[in-house]
């Protein structure tokens, strides 16, 4: 099966190159030396130039970081975790000659490394990348139809996440990264953002209160970050001495190299940006975007959540204090343009967008000034999951079920066989991955004994599910991870909405929890209806065993079955008398 999937994966990612490339002013170019050129000239046209006019940054407020030393374990570690992959990058040494080298160049490369940050130069020949281009499109006719794809040389790689992990310890200690953001930071993620922001929409409707989101495209964030301002932002927060000058060096002189269809391009040099595909460059970002969430707070009730680059603002306000409200978000739309301008970095109005929650459909198609044109979306992207007006996740579970469709499709137009085992095998595998991969995400923003939950376990019945019982079990995985332990915890915060039994019977399912809610304050009683073999679940076991415990409960659950009271004072009289006759 694993090579019959192998198979299939290449029949689907062949893309046929078009013959000749376009490019805006007209130029066509026919060799692939004159496509790789022309390509390296588009990637190098979105840098911002030497000597531009951003601020530095002047205040000291931290102490000094101190230089990190590596050691032989934090090397070998991450040798051995490198992908074995036979390509080669700019240096020409494959990744698979230093996972397979592990036990001999670890130490080497300890000094190498140390060497490198005491004397605060980083080798010329990691500083250069090659670049791939990757068609957005089946068929990449312009050269705006592709996006590059970065490879640097694996030795840097694997200092760069060492030195990441001395960086975090210090923003950590020093608490400079705000708490609104949440990318790329140890314990956040896209669903921890997601949750906090829908937790405070959740509210806000609950009150009865309307909720405005105003979301910012930020137009190549990351290769636009001026170089002497982060340096200078960098030393403002305790870099300093040899570590900052390794940081110069590092940022300072790099180049790129595009190969296509066989063929290399010249060098190019990046004047501008953190470097794409490396360990470090969310993290240089963040610091460097540190002030922006105090910047945008004009207001108490303006709040701010970015996911590296992507930002948005809302606020919530009831119907009397409309105006005021919007009046302070403009006012944050203005700081965020001043603060765009000031640091180098490009909004992308056109894709900019603001989505309305809680509001009639008079009040949605209002446009607000804001002094540009954000156009009001019925639904939006919020980092991958589709949201619309009414805060359902209908159009994003739609959309999961129409991409599964038509990936099955391709995948089976591929096959050309007629053993029934092997199709239906390729349709539970095709099931299992989206619904596992795609779904997992966005049930983490409440049990199904939420509201927001029930609406998705709704849509979720929408798709093509299989019909047998033992075809259903790998959609228990999903209903595990949907934090009952968490819905329980924040019952008082999310509004509930009762199960009924006609609503849990829709899901034709035989393991359904059967919940009685008048005793949801005091006694929380579950009625298992499912398999023996899905009870051994470390999911179930875990939701099990603590409430249990918390509750005096005139039944007593084991780890495979439920026993009476009176089964268990028979159990303890047995012990007593075997404890008796011992020790007679």
């Amino acid at each position: 099966m694993q090579k019959l999937f192998l198979s299939i994966k290449q029949r689907l990612l062949q893309r046929k190159s078009a013959s000749t490339l376009q490019y805006e002013s007209g130029n066509r170019f026919f060799t692939a030396t004159d496509k790789a050129n022309a390509l390296s000239v588009y990637f190098s046209s979105v840098f911002n130039p030497l000597g531009s006019s951003c601020p530095l940054v002047t205040t000291k407020t931290y102490s000094t970081c101190p230089v990190p030393l590596i050691s032989y374990c934090d090397v070998l570690k991450q040798l051995k975790s490198v992908k074995g992959s036979l390509s080669a990058t700019s240096d020409g040494i494959p990744s698979i000659f230093y996972k397979k080298l592990a036990d001999h160049l670890y130490q080497p490369l300890t000094h190498i490394f140390n060497i490198s940050l005491i004397t605060g130069e980083v080798p010329a020949l990691w500083k250069r990348a090659m670049v791939t281009p990757i068609p957005k499109t089946t068929c990449g006719s312009h050269l705006t139809d592709f996006r590059p794809i970065s490879i640097l040389p694996t030795s840097c790689k694997i200092m760069e996440k060492l030195v990441t992990k001395a960086i975090l310890e210090w923003t950590d200690k020093v608490k400079c990264i705000p708490e609104e953001q949440y990318g790329f930071i140890p314990g956040c993620s896209t669903a921890t953002q997601l949750i906090q922001c829908s937790h405070d929409w959740v509210n806000s409707l609950t009150r009865g209160d309307c909720v405005e989101i105003i979301y910012f495209d930020l137009s190549k964030a990351f290769d636009t970050v001026d170089h002497l301002s982060l340096i200078s932002v960098l030393e403002s927060i305790g870099i300093r001495g040899t570590f900052l000058s390794w940081f110069e060096s590092y940022l300072g002189s790099r180049e790129f190299s595009v190969r296509f269809q066989g063929q290399t391009s010249g060098r190019k040099p990046c004047t501008s940006g953190v470097p794409q595909g490396s360990a470090l460059s969310p993290l240089l970002f963040n610091i460097y975007t540190m002030d922006l969430p105090s910047v945008l707070k004009t207001d108490p009730c303006v709040k701010v959540a970015a996911y590296a680059d992507d930002i948005k603002i809302y606020a919530a306000y009831s119907p009397n204090e409309r105006i005021g409200v919007q009046e302070k978000l403009k006012l944050a739309v203005q700081e965020m343009l001043n603060w765009a301008k000031k640091w180098g970095i490009k909004i992308n109005i056109s894709k900019s967008q603001i989505l309305k929650l809680g509001e009639t459909t008079t009040e949605t198609n209002t446009n607000t000034d804001y002094g540009i044109p954000l156009g009001v979306r019925e639904k939006v992207r919020d980092l991958g999951i589709i949201v619309d007006s009414f805060l359902r996740y209908s159009p994003h579970i739609e959309a999961i079920a129409c991409n599964a469709t038509r990936i099955m499709y391709s995948v089976l137009r591929n096959v050309h066989t007629s053993e029934t085992t092997i199709l239906l095998r390729l349709y539970k595998a095709l099931h299992y991955r989206f619904l596992r991969l795609y779904l997992i995400k966005i049930t983490s923003y409440g049990g199904p004994f939420s509201l927001i939950g029930y609406h998705m376990m709704k849509d979720l019945l929408q798709m093509p599910l299989p019909d047998t019982y033992e075809d259903r079990l790998w959609i228990t995985k999903i209903l595990n991870h949907m934090s009952y332990d968490e819905a329980f915890q924040r019952r008082h915060d999310i509004p509930f909405r009762p199960y009924k039994k006609d609503r849990t019977a829709n899901i034709h399912c035989n393991w359904v929890y059967l919940v009685e809610w008048e005793l949801f304050n005091g006694e929380f009683i579950h009625t298992w209806e499912i398999e023996d073999q899905l009870i051994h679940l470390p999911e179930l076991d875990v939701y099990k065993e603590k409430y249990v415990q918390e509750e005096e409960r005139s039944r007593v659950f084991t780890r495979y079955h439920w026993t009476s009271s009176e089964d268990e004072e028979d159990e303890q009289m047995n012990v007593t008398n075997t404890t008796t006759t011992a020790e007679q």
